[in-house]
């Protein structure tokens, strides 16, 4: 039994209508940010879903009773998990505009937090700086997505108007008549095929 026999139908489905759509990433370093970040977020909420108490004490929480273990496995672990799977299956400018926005919230949220507690570790210092970064790669990653984004829609919009017959110019007028209706119609029909 192959591995393809395993997997449901209705997932190879998607997952091929995923393949055949049109692209999302129109600049390829925008992709690869996306799919890091994507896969970054991924693996943080299997590693917290996995083994919430390891997660948890490598950050510092000490996790005692069985509801702390849970609300760190369902709130870190299931958040972040669709999170990352949003990431890698989204646009890539509406998962870097994601990307960005969680990162930067993040950051901000942790350093008001130290503020708070007056109390820094090298660890919330690194993770803040770490989140930082990449939201700052991610921002990067998202104007310059949309800039090749807009410069694709320009060029295939200046392109439609270059085949496109311009009434207004002598070479592409056309009189009506009876004699070059053929004509007319046979230059339409293969405009609009």
């Amino acid at each position: 039994m192959s591995l393809l026999q395993l997997i449901p139908k209705q997932v190879l489905e998607v997952v091929a209508q995923l393949a055949v759509r049109e692209s999302s990433a129109y600049d390829f370093r925008a992709r690869v940010v996306q799919w890091l970040s994507g896969t970054a977020i991924l693996l943080t909420g299997v590693a917290f879903s996995a083994a919430p108490v390891q997660a948890a004490n490598v950050l510092g929480m000490d996790m005692r009773n069985d509801d702390g273990i849970v609300e760190i496995r369902a709130f870190y672990g299931a958040m972040e998990i669709g999170a990352g799977l949003y990431v890698l299956a989204s646009p890539a400018d509406a998962a870097l505009l994601f990307v960005s926005t969680f990162l930067t919230a993040c950051a901000m949220g942790r350093i008001a937090a130290v503020n708070f507690a007056a109390h820094a570790t090298w660890l919330h210092v690194g993770i803040a700086c770490a989140e930082s970064v990449g939201a700052a790669l991610a921002f990067h990653a998202l104007r310059r997505e949309t800039a090749a984004k807009s410069k694709h829609v320009k060029d295939r919009e200046s392109l439609y108007r270059r085949q496109m017959p311009n009434p207004t110019k002598l070479a592409d007028f056309v009189p009506f008549c009876a004699e070059n209706l053929q004509d007319v119609r046979a230059r339409v029909a293969c405009h609009y095929a």
